[in-house]
Order: structure tokens, then sequence, then C-alpha cells
């Protein structure tokens, strides 16, 4: 009789949550891991906080042939052999700028290229038992993405779930890209927007303002909420020399650091009170989740300082 009227108790007590405290409930914390490295991490205690990893493993050549990285392919295993059943391993498609995103270009315009990749593919996913591809389509300004574009990506789409029916995948954007989110929509189970190195006039990188506003365009275009993962930067940046620090070499060289700071000398950086508020308004809002620029770009998670812990709220 006790055990009934718990179970009653916890059913009545689901039942009074609000919409929005449902989708806090499975609020997925992702982000990137092996971004900016080659090698694996030597501390992965942070994989236990998270939902969802996505390594970048596979991108194709000049002409637009896959490049086999066996370390990566590699690393990406171990990683996904330490994850439990639960958390989700994605593999990184493509780069955000350069030679990397000319050569995606070069595949995804070639149906015969775009095929052969795709079959490539096939085999990394296999390999590293991963279950979800991140498309990444990060443009320097909108006005790059064309109609023919747009058909290149659709026919890609396509294409990898005829490959693989099971596949999740999620399509990442620069912030500006809203239109195009807009448009990809029923194409993809998420978006991600890299919402990581936007200045204000005063130097703040992504300051709580600029979060806000660029999540209320895609409010206003009708873009879901509950589709919609949003990045933060574990990084400081010095928009005048145009560098970057760590955050854990920011928190490794700053005397009596508080969570409430954002500034190590000309370094402008999101510290934890400033993460955990992002964190809290994506939750109240019902968004999916919140993207992490490089999960080894964080202190331990054992550290009062930790972003990530600031993220799941320990």
């Amino acid at each position: 009789m006790k055990r009934i009227q718990l179970l009653l108790i916890a059913v009545l007590a689901a039942l009074s949550l609000t919409p929005c405290e449902i989708a806090a409930q499975d609020f997925t914390v992702s982000g990137y891991v092996l971004r900016r490295r080659a090698s694996m991490p030597k501390d992965l205690s942070f994989l236990q906080h998270v939902d969802r990893v996505e390594a970048f493993v596979v991108l194709p050549d000049e002409d637009g042939v896959l490049i086999p990285n066996s370390s990566f392919i590699k690393n990406a295993a171990k990683l996904q052999s330490q994850m439990s059943q639960e958390q989700e391993l994605f593999l990184s498609v493509g780069r955000i700028s350069g030679t990397s995103a000319r050569n995606m270009e070069v595949m995804l315009s070639n149906a015969k290229k775009r095929k052969a990749f795709v079959r490539d593919l096939v085999t990394c996913v296999d390999r590293t038992k991963a279950v979800g591809i991140g498309i990444c389509w990060y443009q320097t300004a909108p006005a790059s993405v064309t109609e023919d574009s747009k058909k290149q990506l659709s026919a890609f789409v396509k294409e990898l779930k005829d490959a693989m029916p099971s596949l999740k995948l999620s399509l990442t954007l620069n912030p500006r890209m809203v239109d195009l989110a807009v448009w990809a929509v029923d194409l993809v189970d998420d978006v991600t927007i890299l919402s990581f190195s936007g200045v204000a006039k005063n130097g703040e990188l992504e300051p709580m303002s600029m979060f806000r506003s660029r999540l209320k365009e895609f409010s206003d275009a009708g873009f879901p909420n509950d589709r919609l993962i949003v990045g933060v930067p574990f990084y400081g940046r010095d928009d005048l020399k145009k560098t970057t620090l760590n955050y854990d070499q920011i928190v490794a060289a700053k005397t009596d650091m508080t969570s409430a700071e954002n500034w190590y000398g000309d370094y402008s950086y999101n510290g934890p009170d400033l993460i955990q508020m992002k964190t809290q308004y994506l939750k109240q809002n019902g968004y999916k989740g919140i993207f992490v620029s490089e999960f080894t770009q964080d202190v331990p998670y054992s550290n009062p300082l930790s972003l990530l812990r600031a993220i799941t709220g320990e």
C-alpha cells in the first residue's frame, strides 16, 4: 500500500510540472572534444557530467574525398568506450572556415563525391559506435548561403538518412544564420549555434545582453526553442590582439579569482556566474540544451570555478 502511495505522489508531482520545468529535465549538455587537439585528453572525468560529446573526426580533402584519420577515429572510439549507454557520441563533419570549409563545398557540390563520402562516413560511424553526426555548416556570413548550397545540404542529409536511418543529425551554424536554421528545422533533429566569439563594443566576449539578443532573433523568426542548442565559450579573448586563452589557463594565471569575474587583463571570458546565468535562462525558456566550445578548456570538475560545474548546478 505504501508503495502505491509513493507511486501516486510521484505521478502527481510529474503532472504538476510546467512545460518549461519538464524541458529543463531533458536539458542537453553537449560540446566539442578533440576539436583543437589530436591527442586524447588525460582527464576524462568531465564525461560523467555531460549528455553528448561531439568529436572532430572526418572531413574531406581538396578533392572532396574523406580523409582517413586513424588517430581521430581511435580517440573517438576511446571516448565512446568510456561513456554510458545514455550518453551520445556524435562525429563532427566539416570545419568552421578556411580550406576545410572549401573542401566541404567541393564534396557537397558533386553527387558522385557526395555519395562516396557518405559511404566512407558509414564506416567511421560503425567503427566509433557513434549515434549521430554534427554537420558543421558554419559560414563567415549569412550571405554566403545560396539556394544551390541549400539544395546540396538537403541532398547530403537525405543520403545520410538513407544510409543510416537511425542516425541522429544536428546542424551547426553561425548564430547569425537564423534564416538557414528556420529552413533546415525539418531536415535535422536539432540545430546548434556556435555563439562563442561575439564581442560587444566594450570588448566583452558574448555578454548576457548579446546572448538574449541572439536568441530573440531565432524566436522572432519562429524557430522552436526546444530544437535549439546554444553555444558558450570556455575560453577568453583579447579582441584587439585577436588572441585567445583557454579558461583553465586563465584560472591558473589569475590570483584570488572569483566566480563573478569575466576579465583577466585584456581577455574577456564567461565566468562561472555568467555561465550559470545563461544555463538558467536556457532551461527556463525551454531550449534544448547548451554547447561547450571544448570541454578540455575547463578546469577539473572538482574545482569550484569549473564552468561545467556551473552548468550542472552542483
